[in-house]
């Protein structure tokens, strides 16, 4: 289940991450965040071999 969100969160943070902080800087603030860490820890599990 995690490995969806974790690409649905990929998709999101490269596809819409520069028009997502320009559209609505302060409500989408928090939710940004979430997706920036969420990459994060897609990116640390996927080099240590977690998500394979």
């Amino acid at each position: 289940i995690f490995k969806i969100q974790c690409k649905i969160a990929s998709i999101l943070n490269n596809e819409s991450m520069i028009q997502k902080l320009f559209r609505a800087l302060g409500t989408l603030n928090i939710h940004f965040r979430a997706v920036f860490y969420a990459e994060i820890l897609c990116n640390e599990w996927t080099s240590t071999g977690m998500l394979e």
